[in-house]
């Protein structure tokens, strides 16, 4: 009988799935374009294509509606920045649910895309895309990276409603043995290091970079819903090193050293070896490896 129940309630479960996505949500999608290549067509184009096979989402591609308005309102034009609550009401005016808020720029000459979906209701921020590195001049490896954008973001944002439901579903039920329960927070992305009050990616952004590089990506990235993301200081990278076997994937052999946000003397900034722990000033121009943090 018990069995019987849990079937039932997770069929309804399905039904009620099934209902929500006939009711598909509208989303918009306006691009910053900041590399001076003019990428937005084609992000808006592959990231709608990329949306629309979910087959739960109605997208469309309206960033020159969003510049249209922009250029109407005066206080964006003085400040030359639109923020996540701007965005969503100009979703509210479009008559969107959503509004995927994509950014195209450039770091050292590497270009990169990210993206965060915005609640048009609420303002608030629903999921995010880290940066995905591309080459100019390759739209077959563009649309992978937009691709992987669309994947992150939109993936996330249905783990958290699952993840929901099926709690939901498990209070309800007087055994929850045949619940496979989702984890709240994407520990596959990043730890909390409880005792020390900070968090850390699980591995890092990308390759050996400059310390202008390293730094500017931490701060761009959004991760698990936050977005203030930094290098960590020389006593956490202390903390990473001594924590290393639990955080895992360190790189310990080809440059093993890694970039800290403590400057020496105000200029270089501190590296530690992740090999032997030695910690050494590193010249901001060479090319060392990173992880990201935050409180």
């Amino acid at each position: 009988m018990m069995k019987k129940t849990l079937i039932c309630m997770l069929a309804l479960l399905c039904a009620g799935i099934a209902f929500g996505q006939n009711a598909k949500e509208k989303v918009a999608i306006y691009t910053e374009d900041k590399s001076g290549r003019n990428y937005a067509e084609f992000a808006g184009e592959f990231l709608t294509n990329s949306i629309v096979k979910r087959d739960i989402y109605a997208a469309y591609e309206r960033t020159a509606d969003f510049l249209n308005m922009l250029s109407k309102e005066q206080g964006y034009q003085r400040s030359g920045t639109v923020l996540d609550s701007d965005i969503a009401k100009l979703g509210a005016q479009l008559g969107v649910d959503l509004v995927c808020a994509v950014k195209i720029g450039l770091i050292d000459n590497q270009p990169f895309i990210s993206a965060r979906l915005i609640d048009v209701e609420t303002g608030n921020l629903q999921a995010t895309a880290k940066p995905h590195m591309f080459q100019f001049g390759n739209l077959t490896g563009f649309e992978t990276s937009c691709e992987n954008v669309t994947k992150s973001m939109f993936g996330e944002r249905e783990s958290k409603e699952t993840a929901s439901i099926v709690s939901t579903v498990s209070a309800t039920t007087v055994s929850t043995a045949l619940v496979v329960s989702t984890a709240s927070e994407n520990t596959d992305e990043y730890i909390k290091m409880e005792e020390y009050g900070f968090m850390v990616t699980k591995k890092d952004l990308g390759p050996a970079m400059t310390f202008r590089s390293a730094n500017e990506l931490c701060a761009a990235l959004e991760l698990g819903g936050f977005s203030n993301w930094r290098l960590p200081t020389k006593a956490e990278l202390a903390i990473l090193y001594k924590e290393r076997a639990t955080i895992g994937n360190f790189e310990t052999r080809s440059n093993p050293w890694y970039w800290s946000s403590t400057s020496d003397k105000g200029k270089d900034h501190w590296v530690q070896n992740f090999s032997n722990g030695v910690q050494n000033d590193g010249d901001n121009e060479d090319t060392y490896r990173y992880r990201c943090v935050r409180k």
